[in-house]
């Protein structure tokens, strides 16, 4: 470690010094803050690692219907009035986030939450949210990630990293936004994370979004 206060090579050797055995001030001060200390990287991506789908192709064939029941045509509930509900139910989901289970989650309720973040009027008013700090729901879009198959998990991946960049993880964010772009090469959106992550984008300094006026 290295003190930037200190210009002394008697105290501060150009090498820096060794870090004291944990448990360390650093350890604790990052445990105080609610900082997960992982080994390396390979670690972290862990974290984003799929979950695969104990029904094979079925999960994909669970999505694509339910999103043809939120846009298509002849069901009895008005597509609009589909479309609100499961905006609602991810509003919901995404404040619950913290004090749910997700691994409960059935299979038709991940392919209807999946299939509505795929609809841009339901995942922007989400991304807004996410970055005014109305809703948080880190827990929620790691779930959706991680499940849901490709391209229908870069939404919530998306999702995930803009949170995590907004709290300061940069890391975490970028490998988000990568595992996004795998998912969905034309996801844009997370162009947008990746390019400022690359930029080095202050996230306590970068303007907060704001809802498009009519």
């Amino acid at each position: 470690w290295w003190s930037l206060d200190c210009w002394s090579p008697d105290c501060c050797p150009l090498e820096g010094r060794e870090l004291p055995a944990d448990p360390s001030p650093f350890t604790a001060a990052a445990t105080y803050d609610g900082i997960v200390a992982l080994p390396d990287r390979a670690a972290v991506e862990a974290l984003l690692e799929p979950i695969a789908a104990s029904n094979g192709g079925g999960r994909m064939e669970q999505i694509v219907a339910a999103k043809q029941v939120l846009v298509g045509d002849g069901a009895e509930m008005p597509t609009g009035t589909r479309v609100r509900a499961v905006k609602r139910a991810l509003f919901a989901a995404a404040r619950n986030s913290q004090q749910t289970d997700w691994r409960g989650v059935t299979e038709q309720e991940l392919a209807r939450l999946g299939a509505g973040l795929g609809l841009i009027s339901v995942r922007d008013p989400l991304w807004v949210a996410i970055d005014t700090g109305r809703i948080d729901g880190r827990p929620l879009w790691r779930e959706l990630g991680r499940r849901l198959p490709s391209p229908h998990s870069a939404p919530a991946l998306f999702l995930f990293g803009w949170a995590s960049w907004r709290a300061g993880d940069g890391t975490l964010a970028g490998i988000a936004a990568e595992r996004a772009i795998e998912s969905d090469p034309d996801y844009s959106a997370a162009d947008i994370l990746l390019a400022a992550l690359a930029h080095g984008v202050d996230p306590r300094q970068m303007p907060r979004l704001r809802k498009r006026s009519a």
